[in-house]
């Protein structure tokens, strides 16, 4: 129906705008982590630990946005193929699962 369709472009532009959000985050992290660490003078053991830090968190922040990314684009396949390829079963990556009667 039209409310599902509806609902299904609210839940995927919801998800874009947090994967962007979720890149936008990890270039900025890269971009000061390259800056704190160009600027640090040696021997600042402490500083340079919060700096790996730094970008051990925006690692995996892109991490995380890149499998979420994965994950939309395989649950949008599978929609897609549930209801417009195989219409009396499951769509799985193996391919299309009949329901048994």
């Amino acid at each position: 129906t039209i409310q599902t369709y509806l609902s299904m472009a609210l839940s995927l532009f919801g998800l874009l705008l947090r994967v962007r959000d979720g890149c936008r985050r990890a270039r900025f992290g890269l971009e000061w982590y390259i800056k704190f660490k160009d600027s640090l003078p040696k021997g600042q053991d402490k500083a340079r630990s919060t700096v790996n830090l730094l970008l051990r968190e925006t690692l995996a922040c892109g991490f995380g946005s890149l499998l979420c990314t994965g994950m939309c684009i395989y649950a949008a396949i599978k929609l897609y193929m549930t209801w417009w390829h195989c219409t009396d079963g499951v769509w799985n990556l193996g391919g299309c699962i009949r329901a048994e009667q």
